[in-house]
C-alpha cells in the first residue's frame, strides 16, 4: 500500500510565525518530513521556504533579524490601502529563493488569503510566489492588499487562519497543523459582569490563553493602551475564534498549538525564544505524533 500523503499546515502568528521553524525541525529530526505545505499569513512566509527545501536559509534569516532590521522591514507608505506597502517581504523572498513561480517549488505549496472586494477565501497554489505569500500577510490597515490576477488579496488570517484545507487540497491524506494564536481555548463563554466565581476564572484563564495579558492594561482604568497593543489585541481575538471555527469543522489529525503566546506580533527579533517554543510543541506530542506516523 501506498504510503499516505503527509501534509503541513502553518497557521498565521506575524512575529509568532518563527516558531514553525522550531516545529519543522523537530518533525525532521524524528524523520517527519511534508509531501505538501499549507501556510497563512507568517505561515505562508515560512512555508515557502519549508517547501523549497531551504530552512537553513531561513533559520540564518530568523536569527539575524534584530529589532532595528524588523523596523527597516517596514517601508513606510500611509495610503494605497495600508501603512507599509510590504515590498521588503518579497525582495526576502527573492534574495532567498530567487524571482521564482510556485510550480518551482520542491514540493506542492498554497496559501491562503481573503479576497477584499468580496470577503471570499482564495486559495493560491500557482503564480509567482512573492506576490501570493505577500498577499496571505497583508494585515487590514497595516499592509496594502496584494493584486494578484486581477483581485484584491489580504490576509488570510481573516478566513483560514491554519489552512488545514489548503493541505488536503494539495493531496494531503493527513495534516500535521501549527496554531499560533496562542493556547487555544474551547471556553467561548462571554464574560459577563454576573456570572459566577467560577465563570470568571474560566474567562481569565482565557484571556491568559490567548495571549492577551501584558498588551491591554485591564486593571488600570485610566491608562490609554497604544495603538499596537489595540489592533494586536484585536486580530489575537479575531484569529483565534476564526480558527476554532475552522479546525471544529476541518480538524487536523494533529495540532500543535507552541506556547508563544508572550511573544508579541510585531517581535520578530524574538525568533529564537519561538523557534524554540516550535520545537517544545513538537516534542509535546510525540507520543501522538507516532501513533499518526505508525
Amino acid at each position: 500500500m501506498a504510503r499516505a500523503k503527509l501534509g503541513l499546515a502553518l497557521g498565521a502568528g506575524a512575529a509568532r510565525g518563527w516558531a514553525h521553524i522550531g516545529v519543522v525541525e523537530r518533525l525532521a529530526e524524528l524523520g517527519v518530513a511534508p509531501d505538501v505545505v499549507a501556510g497563512c499569513s507568517s505561515g505562508a512566509f515560512v512555508g515557502a521556504f519549508v517547501a523549497a527545501g531551504e530552512m537553513a536559509r531561513l533559520r540564518d534569516i530568523a536569527l539575524e533579524m534584530s529589532w532595528l532590521k524588523s523596523l527597516r522591514m517596514l517601508d513606510w507608505h500611509p495610503g494605497h490601502g495600508g501603512l507599509i506597502q510590504g515590498q521588503q517581504v518579497g525582495d526576502v523572498l527573492h534574495r532567498a529563493l530567487g524571482d521564482i513561480a510556485i510550480a518551482d517549488l520542491a514540493e506542492p505549496f498554497g496559501v491562503s488569503t481573503t479576497e477584499l472586494a468580496t470577503g471570499r477565501e482564495r486559495w493560491l497554489m500557482v503564480g509567482r510566489l512573492a506576490p501570493a505569500v505577500r498577499a496571505s500577510m497583508a494585515v487590514p490597515g497595516f499592509m496594502a492588499p496584494q493584486l494578484v490576477d486581477g483581485r484584491r488579496l489580504m490576509d488570510g488570517a481573516l478566513t483560514n487562519p491554519v489552512p488545514v484545507s489548503v493541505a488536503k487540497a494539495l493531496g494531503a491524506d493527513v495534516v500535521i497543523a501549527v496554531a499560533l494564536g496562542g493556547e487555544l481555548s474551547l471556553n467561548l463563554a462571554p464574560d459577563r459582569d454576573d456570572e459566577p466565581a467560577a465563570g470568571k476564572v474560566a474567562a481569565d484563564h482565557l484571556v491568559q490563553a490567548m495571549g492577551l495579558h501584558g498588551t491591554f492594561p485591564e486593571d488600570a482604568e485610566d491608562a490609554d493602551p497604544n495603538v499596537l497593543a489595540v489592533v494586536s489585541r484585536a486580530m489575537i481575538i479575531m484569529q483565534n475564534f476564526v480558527t476554532r471555527i475552522r479546525l471544529a469543522s476541518e480538524p487536523a489529525d494533529l495540532l500543535l498549538i507552541p506556547h508563544v503566546s508572550g511573544v508579541g506580533l510585531h517581535e520578530f527579533h524574538r525568533a529564537e525564544e519561538a523557534i524554540a517554543a516550535g520545537r517544545d510543541a513538537v516534542d509535546n506530542a510525540v507520543d501522538e505524533l507516532a501513533r499518526l506516523m505508525g
